[in-house]
Parts: structure tokens; C-alpha cells; sequence
């Protein structure tokens, strides 16, 4: 999990203002000496759910609070975090982004409908909307306006039949002027809802119908959209408890008590629309570990919100007292998970994962049951680790050894969705007794893991890319059915049906180990090294490499975002991909920055075919990457977006730029 300023500040940041600058009276000090409750560090809970009363909700918020107050221990922050439908089938003639699940969106700095064009950029804090014409260009269409503080911008767009969601959020924190110190202000997220049936449907311009716009308090952590629902996974801490600097037991104890007065309603989230402000949850819809004790607690609670686009008062939250990394959705589940370090008496740590099962419904989310493992999720794309399949909750973690001959140990599970008490059981693991292999050679890390159907495919790396099948038809014996070793790893795997594999990662010779004592190679001359694209058949057993394409000294960002990935399939076995590429690139000693959209063309006839089939350029070089560059294909049109501009190209010539905007 990584830890950043943010993390380490927490503590003292989020919750109370540092520095000693209460304006309150001195707090007499007794003579008699003052015995304090023994409140422990706030940490993750391994334990499943109960629903919280009022008064145990308080103790624990309370608890956590005080905690955090009188100690310089911090708090981990969750992995902001967050692959499209595995199934090539054919679709929509447009390409869409990509997703984990079918049928479960993604938000992305740009949306699509085959009509209408949504972008937004870091840079430019606003969505600018397009419209195609028939002969493929473009119509700038006024841009949406949203009525964003200073301190806003946007962070994901989503389109569904009739709805463009815009989700914004505040910058945390601001730099004082004379010191180099980080405060917090208090945190909002907002979505605004564009009605784009009545904004865009029948005009060359927008209508001045404004969004309408709801406020969260708290930190948006990732979303989703199922059909016309919004899920929202948020943090929230109470930003406006302010106590007086604690420096004397008689002083601490006069702070617990006056977090002891505070009501509960006081300390928890709440929302705003149509200029009127509500609890988001209460005590009565609000969890806590079955773990909690009177001297336990966390000074916050993340909320699992869900909004119908169709009707914006209707909103149904949860929370649950403690910090999580993120969720894992399909369209009816979603999973919280969180990964917890604990360290024993010897000073040693070890990984654990809690997950916490809820059902989806239009009108309802309910807690199911929970399970905790050992190991971690990691911290690239966690949920990617995560499946649900026939009433079974597969999941992928790794466990760091002590062993340097051996640093990771990977396990497989299989859990029942049948919860028993409130967990989940265990079905099936990997390793087991009937099946002892290993998944990854001694100190090979994991880089990619995908499911599919009952099938789960995962790299791990070192020195060389092991791409493991593993089959998942029997959950209580799963077992590795084969494994391919090539040079280099993937970093994102996409299934194209039961049959092929394409995995998106990085080549890497093995030679340049061969320095090291001990360390041999049996490839024997250099590689090319730069981003991969390697094909893959997979309807056998052990995996075949078919074909793979090298772009020297690139790199592309979807290694680690796969919403980057531009997927069109034109039929089952005609499959159309781009990929944001850049390249340092030296000319008579003079380094360029090189970047571009590379085309791929897939075939999936006669053994199946991956070509390289050109590039499209922005029509001026640039200095900039190509981190949050997108791509949209319609038909023969190519829509390259870099650096928030438009540019048109055709699949049958794409190295001719025939429009800009």
C-alpha cells in the first residue's frame, strides 16, 4: 500500500489544526492524578460487520479521534485508485471504455455514444462536448458548464442513455506561505448530472440547462455505473473538530470528554441538493467491526453510496466505521476490500486482506458477510485481483516472506457468496495438498492477473515473464493447468474469448542479469526492450505465444490504466486496438520526446494474427506524454485526443491528419 504526504500527515491534519493555535482557556489541572482510558492505535479490522448502534458508533468515532490527537502515529491513505468486457463479441460499431465487468462502467476523462464526444484534462477544468457529422467531423458544441470552486476540478466523466455524470472533487490540501507545512480544507466531492436528451438532442448548441449538482462531504475514493446507477466508494472524517492542544493528562481527558458530548450525527457525512442540506447515513445504516471494543476505533468511515440517475432524491448510503483501499462491482455485488500490515512482538509484519460482500439492488445495498486472508491485493490496480463468478468470490493475494531465496508466496481463493454467520467460507485454495506447485518461480513478484469464465491467468516476474493458466471449473480443486515463459512481463492481460489472450506490458532481456553471481541466461543475444503487445493462444493447456510487437524504449500507460486501451471489435475474430505510446529517441545526440496512438489489428482466423498497422500523430511535436491521452474509433474514423485536443485521422490512412479540434 502506498504511503504518500497525505498518509502521514493525517493524523493531525484531517481531523484537528496542529500547532497550538486554540483560542480556548488553559484547562486547570488537578492536583489528584488522572488514570486515561488506554485507547488503542487505530488500524484496519479484520473481524466481519455488525450493524452499529448510535452509542457504539460514537464510542468507536470518538475513540479514534482521541487517538489521533495525542499521538504522532499515522494513518495509511487508501490506494486511489481504480478492462473492459472480456467478451470480443461484437457490440456497438464505436469503441466504448474499457472495464473490468461487463455491463459495469468506468469513469474516464473522456465518454462516447457514437454521437456525442465528452473530454475533459487535468488541464482544463471543464467537459468540452462534440458532435460527429456524417462525414465524420466534428462540431464543437458549447462546452458544460459547472459552477466548480477555485479549488475543483474534475476527475471522471460517465455517459449513460440519457446522462453525462461529472465527477468533481477539491484539492485537499493548500501550502501555507511561510512555511512548508500542509493543511487540510475540508473535503467535498460533487456529481453533476447533465440531462443531454434536453441539452444536446436537437440543437448545434448547448441549451442553458445547468447540471444539476450534488454535494458530498469526504473524499471520493472510485465509482461505478450499473444502468442508470451510480456507486460511489468515499471516505470522511470530521474536519471541523477542533480541540485545544493536549499537553497534560487533565487536558487529554477534557478533550475526551468533549468528543464524549459530541453527537454522532455531528461526526458523520452528509450531502447537499437543490440547496438543502441531509445526513447521508445515521447511525441506523452504519456498520462497525464485530471486533470493536470500548477502547478501539476509527476517527473516520468510508460510505457506499448509490444514486438513480432517473430520480437524484433517491439515494441509499451505508458506512462502515474504518479505512478501505477500494471495491470490486459487478452488476449485482460489490466487494470493499482493505489490506491491513500487523506487526508481532519480533518487529515483523504480516499482510492481511479483509473484504466486506454487499448486495446491489436499485433500492437497497445489504451487508452479506465478510472474509479476511492472508497477503495483500497490492497496489496497481487491486481490484483486478478480485472476481465473482456463479455465486463464487475468486481472489488473488500474495503474502511477503522473510525468505530471501523466496520473497513472495501467491495464493488462490475461492469463497462461498453463501455466507455462514456472516462469512464466507473458504471452497478452495492453490496452493493445496492435491496440488503443491507454485504459482511464480522463487522472488517473482505478480504483474498481471485476469479472470475469465473459470479460467485465471497471471504473470509474475523477475528476470522472466511465467504466464500461468490456472483452471477454476472445480472451485474446491483448482489447479495451474499450464504455463508459457517468455522474456519480459505483461502488466494487463484482456482475454479475447475462450481462445486468445493479448497481454500489454513491458520486454525486458534477461541478459542484463547475466552480471549478477549465479545468475544465468539461455537467451543468447540481447533483446529489444520497450512495451510489448504479445498475443497469446490459449484454448490448450499450456499457453503459446503467436505473435508479439515491440515499440523500442516506449512505454504506454496502459500497463496501469486500462481505460488507455482503445477496443473496437468489428466482429468475433476482426479486432481494432490503440494504445498511447511514447519514446525518448535520439537524433545526433539530441533526445525527443516521441508520442502517439500505435494501431493494432488482431485477427482471430486460421491461428490468429497481431499487426502493426501505423500510428496517428498530433500535428505539432510535443514535450508532453501521453499519460492521459484517449482514443475513440467509429467506423473508418480515428479520434486521437492528446493534450485535450482533438485529432482526426482514418483507419485506411492513419498517418494523414485530416482534421483538428
Amino acid at each position: 500500500m502506498l504511503v504518500s504526504r497525505f498518509s502521514l500527515l493525517l493524523g493531525c491534519l484531517f481531523v484537528f489544526s496542529c500547532g497550538g493555535n486554540s483560542t480556548s482557556d488553559p484547562i486547570s489541572v488537578p492536583s489528584d492524578p488522572i488514570e486515561l482510558p488506554n485507547i488503542q492505535p487505530p488500524s484496519l479490522s479484520i473481524a466481519k460487520l455488525k450493524p452499529a448502534t448510535a452509542g457504539e458508533l460514537q464510542t468507536q468515532l470518538t475513540n479514534g479521534l482521541y487517538y489521533t490527537s495525542i499521538s504522532s502515529r499515522t494513518m495509511s491513505s487508501p490506494i486511489a485508485s481504480s478492462t473492459m468486457d472480456s467478451e470480443s463479441a461484437v457490440g456497438p460499431t464505436f469503441s466504448q471504455t474499457v472495464t473490468q465487468e461487463s455491463g459495469v462502467d468506468e469513469a474516464d476523462i473522456i465518454k462516447f455514444n457514437g454521437d456525442l464526444l465528452f473530454i475533459t484534462t487535468p488541464e482544463q477544468n471543464s467537459v468540452r462536448a462534440l458532435r460527429t457529422n456524417t462525414d465524420g467531423t466534428l462540431d464543437e458544441l458549447q462546452n458544460v458548464a459547472l459552477n466548480l470552486n477555485e479549488d475543483d476540478y474534475i476527475n471522471g466523466l460517465y455517459l449513460s442513455d440519457n446522462y453525462l455524470s461529472i465527477l468533481s472533487r477539491n484539492h485537499s490540501f493548500y501550502n501555507r506561505t511561510l512555511n512548508d507545512f500542509w493543511s487540510p480544507l475540508p473535503e467535498t466531492f460533487s456529481v453533476s448530472i447533465v440531462d443531454i436528451g434536453a441539452v444536446y438532442g436537437t440543437q448545434s448548441q448547448a441549451t442553458q440547462n445547468p447540471p444539476q449538482t450534488l454535494q458530498f462531504d469526504g473524499n471520493l475514493i472510485t465509482s461505478r455505473r450499473v444502468g442508470n446507477h451510480l456507486i460511489l466508494l468515499s471516505t470522511y472524517w470530521p474536519s471541523t473538530i477542533n480541540l485545544p492542544t493536549a499537553t497534560t493528562d487533565a487536558q487529554r481527558q477534557a478533550n475526551l470528554d468533549a468528543l464524549s458530548m459530541t453527537p454522532v450525527g455531528q461526526l458523520l457525512p452528509t450531502f447537499e441538493f437543490n440547496n438543502v442540506r441531509e445526513p447521508l447515513v445515521d447511525a441506523s445504516t452504519c456498520f462497525i467491526p464485530e471486533d470493536a471494543t470500548e477502547l478501539t476505533g476509527y476517527s473516520g468511515v468510508v460510505t457506499l453510496t448509490t444514486i438513480d440517475l432517473t430520480n437524484l432524491s433517491d439515494i441509499q448510503s451505508i458506512c462502515v466505521n474504518g479505512m478501505f483501499d477500494g471495491i470490486y462491482a459487478s452488476q449485482n455485488d460489490v466487494v470493499i476490500f482493505g489490506q491491513n500490515y500487523v506487526e508481532n512482538t519480533l518487529g515483523e509484519y504480516s499482510e492481511q486482506t479483509v473484504l466486506h460482500h454487499f448486495a446491489f439492488s436499485s433500492d437497497a445495498i445489504t451487508y452479506n458477510g465478510s472474509a479476511n486472508l492472508p497477503g495483500r491485493l497490492d497496489w496497481n490496480q487491486p481490484h483486478l485481483r478480485l472476481s465473482l463468478f456463479a455465486e463464487t468470490l475468486r481472489v488473488v493475494t500474495t503474502v511477503s516472506t522473510q525468505d530471501v531465496e523466496d520473497r513472495f508466496d501467491h495464493q488462490f481463493y475461492a469463497l462461498s457468496l453463501s455466507a455462514q454467520d456472516r462469512t464466507l467460507p473458504v471452497l478452495g485454495q492453490l496452493p493445496n495438498s492435491t496440488f503443491p506447485q507454485e504459482i511464480g518461480k522463487p522472488n517473482e513478484d505478480i504483474t498481471a492477473v485476469r479472470f475469465f469464465v473459470e479460467r485465471a491467468y497471471i504473470v509474475t516476474f523477475e528476470r522472466i515473464d511465467p504466464l500461468y493458466v490456472l483452471d477454476l471449473s472445480e472451485p474446491s480443486q483448482p489447479f495451474i493447468a499450464g504455463e508459457l515463459q517468455i522474456p519480459g512481463y505483461s502488466s494487463y492481460l484482456l482475454p479475447l474469448g475462450n481462445e486468445y489472450l493479448l497481454g500489454i506490458g513491458q520486454n525486458i532481456d534477461p541478459n542484463r542479469f547475466v552480471d549478477q553471481v549465479g545468475v544465468t541466461t539461455s537467451i543468447p543475444a540481447p533483446l529489444e526492450e520497450g512495451a510489448k503487445v504479445a498475443l497469446f493462444d490459449v484454448s490448450n493447456s499450456t499457453p503459446r505465444l503467436i505473435d508479439e510487437v515491440i515499440y523500442e524504449q516506449g512505454a504506454t500507460p496502459a500497463e496501469f490504466d486500462y481505460k488507455a486501451i482503445t477496443f473496437l471489435p468489428l466482429s468475433v475474430s476482426d479486432i481494432r486496438i490503440g494504445l498511447p505510446v511514447q519514446s525518448w529517441i535520439s537524433d545526433n545526440d539530441v533526445w525527443r520526446n516521441d508520442s502517439r496512438l500505435e494501431l493494432l489489428q488482431i485477427n482471430l482466423d486460421s491461428g490468429g494474427l497481431l499487426n502493426s498497422y501505423g500510428q496517428v500523430r498530433s500535428s505539432e511535436e510535443t514535450q508532453w506524454g501521453v499519460w492521459n491521452d484517449r482514443a475513440v474509433f467509429t467506423g473508418d474514423d480515428i479520434y486521437y485526443i492528446h493534450q485535450g485536443i482533438v485529432y482526426h485521422a482514418l483507419w485506411s490512412d492513419p498517418t494523414t491528419l485530416i482534421g483538428q479540434y
